[in-house]
């Protein structure tokens, strides 16, 4: 047959042929369509041996997953330089020197690019150093990538169940584990309690499960000196055993501490039910360092949340006094008022804060307040009215920690009290 009736080769493939580096062509879809003598004598191909391989196969398990993508992204975009471990065809690896570009015009490519290496397997040290480099540098930025999306979720959810709740589901996610718990001291320091479950039965919650955090279990002696633990089957350790996730039937389990400025608060567990599974360090290293993120966050919830309970527990022995009593600060304002003058008003404590104390109780002058909190000294303000009752008023200054006063607690007492009391 005459050499006319051959198909004539592109003029690329002279081109390539001839280039003193080792060249693949990759179309859109990741797939080669083309590589020199070079490349296949490098990579221990078969003439014509690497075409239709996906760009991928190439590269060795050594390498960041998300490396050759990078590649062919950049490439499409501009230009990537770099290195990295290329799989030969007869199982063994070579570390490259890569710049990847599109294919150049002339050559007639759409939606191709160009990728030019160069054996260096002399410098595997120093490339062994760039691998663990760029290793690095990918799971800093994806631990980044996680803190940021648990702090933008914190900032949504204010109170502390809510918190709780979205720093254990999005570690449960990061981790691919099956379930979670998360646990709190309680206010006395003494116990934790069970605050938070994923993946497992949320009715739970309303036991109010609770351990001695002096205790020989896992998750107390996790609280107790700060740092991680794992365990593979819990089955098989006596100390895991006792531990809430193997209460609630989980079978394979790590737990991290959270720690806000330096102080244990809590710990989180994630692990697995029905099966084991080993647990690698780096999963319990993004566990921590999400779990520390989120720990500031959460130690923020917990002192609100005691405020409110503090706050509430004040109120509530406040009201609780049959005697009418207000809070009046400097400007002889009204700051709180219990439920026995708002009763005597036929009001809502509400509706009294900010009136003028004169208002609320007639006879009750705001310089007489104003003496009381200025000398720190309590004082008998003699005589008042309230709706036409006649009362007997008492100033105590409310001091602050360091001594100084803002306010005054004024126990408005009624006489015909004082007299059934004197009889």
């Amino acid at each position: 047959m005459s050499d006319s009736n051959q198909p004539a080769q592109p003029a690329y493939e002279s081109v390539l042929r001839d280039l003193g580096l080792h060249a693949l062509l990759v179309d859109a879809t990741g797939r080669i369509t083309y590589s020199n003598p070079g490349a296949e004598s490098v990579l221990a191909a078969q003439p014509g041996g690497l075409k239709s391989l996906m760009l991928d196969s190439l590269f060795a398990l050594r390498n960041p997953e998300w490396l050759c993508h990078e590649i062919r992204s950049s490439a499409r975009e501009g230009r990537w330089t770099g290195e990295a471990v290329l799989c030969r065809r007869d199982g063994s690896e070579c570390w490259t020197h890569i710049q990847a570009f599109q294919a150049p015009t002339v050559f007639g490519l759409t939606d191709t690019i160009m990728v030019c290496f160069e054996d260096i397997s002399g410098n595997i040290e120093l490339m062994s150093a760039l691998m663990k480099r760029n290793e690095d540098l990918y799971q800093r930025n994806r631990e980044l990538e996680i803190v940021n999306k648990v702090g933008r979720a914190l900032l949504e959810d204010t109170d502390l169940d809510c918190r709780l709740a979205t720093t254990l589901r999005e570690a449960a996610r990061t981790i691919g584990a099956g379930c979670g718990i998360v646990c709190i001291k309680d206010r006395g320091g003494k116990h934790l309690v069970l605050r938070g479950v994923c993946g497992l039965d949320t009715s739970v919650l309303a036991s109010g499960l609770s351990i001695p955090i002096d205790g020989q279990s896992v998750t107390a002696r996790t609280v107790r000196t700060g740092r991680a633990q794992i365990v593979e089957d819990i089955t098989d350790e006596p100390d895991a055993m006792d531990a809430i996730p193997a209460r609630l039937g989980v079978r394979s389990a790590f737990w991290v501490p959270l720690i806000a400025n330096d102080e244990v608060i809590g710990c989180m567990a994630l692990g697995e039910k029905g099966s084991t599974r080993v647990f690698t360090q780096d999963e319990v290293t993004l566990a921590e360092v999400l779990a520390n993120s989120a720990a500031a966050a959460i130690r923020s919830a917990l002192l609100a949340e005691d405020v409110e309970v503090s706050r509430t527990y004040w109120q509530r022995t406040f009201d609780s006094i049959s005697d009418p009593i207000l809070v009046v600060d400097r400007s002889g304002a009204v700051v709180r008022a219990n439920a026995a003058v708002a009763a005597r008003l036929r009001t809502t404590t509400f509706s009294l804060l900010g009136q003028a104390c004169d208002r609320v109780i007639e006879g009750l002058r705001a310089d007489q307040v104003g003496e009381v909190i200025s000398s720190r000294q309590p004082a008998n303000l003699g005589f008042v009215e309230i709706r036409g009752e006649r009362c007997e008023a008492w100033a105590s200054p409310l001091n602050r920690e360091d001594g100084e006063a803002d306010a005054a607690v004024i126990h408005v007492k009624p006489t015909s009290a004082s007299r059934r009391i004197a009889a």
